[in-house]
């Protein structure tokens, strides 16, 4: 009987673009430096040094995020805050909750914190502790200003949570000198571009396209967050008078009215789809389960339009939304009337779309003074 030959596995081999464009695992940068080194010391060498240096990265995350360790409480604080703030804030959040709770947790030992009622040891000498440590991680240059204000913030809201259950009392404010903001774009999106995405959407044989070009309008006409779309209920559009009213923890209750197309449209997705559930939330944007849509389709949504019709991401949610800001403060609207109707709680974010609006007209703007010609000669 004759043997089978073996046949010899051939390792991938990767390109330096390929390495750069995926995330390689261990398993295989083993198998390549195996191939490829010759000298076995060497190799072994090279595998024990990225072996000691994932599992030094590993944890670091779990010390960093401690998401592993309490599941428990990071799920509450997402609950408590879920129609406060959206999803991925929501998220953003929880990474620096994670953050310091992992500090606490090395430094204090005797604290186990899995859950709320756990965290009734906190204390504020220790939250001032957490501040002066990032402080001075910022001062060494390993996280910027805005970032560490960040990080505060979340700590804040998590202390906010914690008094308002009654299981700690700390009122914890950031102070003024660590606050700073991130770099913010104000993207700007071209009508025509808003037209064709709404053209792609309505040829479309999708059953959904309905509820889509509802929730995508609401944003351009009226400027609202995805949060505040995901909130409205029945009882917030009135068809006849065209009013609608956003609510939002994060900013004050408003009516604005809106546009006869656009009423027409959200009457039609009523009819013929939002009527087919019976629903006891009464949430006007459901989905094919019944259930209330969230902000994270929204986004979702956006994305997966705009590969429709564009074959790439041009706008978004938020960019609709600076669009309409940008827009009101160029056609010489009041500005209160439009910081009102965004649902700002302070006048410096209007105020942001004033300073952007200006750049954008002078970056229309000739690149070179023509009266610099007339100084030459």
């Amino acid at each position: 009987m004759i043997a089978k030959k073996k046949t010899q596995i051939r390792p991938e081999r990767l390109s330096t673009d390929e390495l750069e464009k995926k995330r390689v695992r261990f398993n295989t940068l083993q198998t390549i430096i195996a191939s490829t080194v010759r000298d076995q010391e060497l190799a072994n060498t090279l595998i024990s040094e990225i072996e000691s240096h994932i599992r030094y990265r590993n944890e670091k995350r779990t010390y960093n995020r401690m998401q592993t360790s309490c599941p428990e409480l990071i799920k509450a604080f997402k609950n408590h805050y879920a129609k406060r703030y959206a999803i991925t804030t929501l998220k953003n959040h929880s990474v620096h909750i994670g953050k310091f709770i992992g500090y606490l947790q090395k430094n204090y030992s005797y604290l186990h914190l899995k859950n709320s009622k756990d965290c009734k040891n906190i204390t504020k000498s220790m939250v001032i502790s957490y501040e002066e440590y990032q402080v001075d991680r910022m001062n060494q240059g390993l996280i910027q200003k805005s970032t560490l204000n960040q990080m505060l913030c979340s700590v804040k809201i998590f202390l906010d949570m914690l008094s308002k259950e009654k299981i700690i009392h700390i009122r914890y404010f950031v102070r003024p000198a660590l606050r700073a903001n991130g770099k913010r774009s104000n993207e700007y999106v071209n009508l025509d571009e808003v037209l064709a995405l709404l053209e792609s959407i309505g040829k479309s044989k999708s059953n959904i396209k309905l509820k889509d070009m509802s929730i995508i309008m609401l944003i351009m006409e009226l400027g609202c967050r995805p949060i505040e779309v995901a909130n409205l209920k029945l009882e917030d559009i009135r068809f006849t008078d065209r009013l609608i009213t956003l609510k939002s923890v994060k900013s004050k209750t408003r009516t604005l009215k809106i546009s006869k197309d656009l009423a027409e449209i959200i009457r039609e997705y009523v009819i013929k789809w939002r009527s087919a559930y019976e629903c006891d939330h009464g949430m006007l944007f459901v989905n094919q389960g019944g259930n209330s849509t969230s902000s994270l389709y929204i986004s979702c949504m956006f994305r997966k339009r705009n590969l429709q019709c564009f074959k790439e991401i041009r706008l978004t949610a938020k960019a609709l939304r600076h669009t309409y800001a940008t827009n009101a403060l160029d056609n010489e609207n009041d500005f209160d009337q439009v910081s009102e109707s965004l649902g700002h709680k302070h006048r410096r974010s209007t105020e942001w779309y004033i300073h952007r609006s200006v750049t954008r007209m002078l970056a229309r703007t000739l690149p070179h003074n023509p009266l610099t010609q007339f100084e030459e000669v």
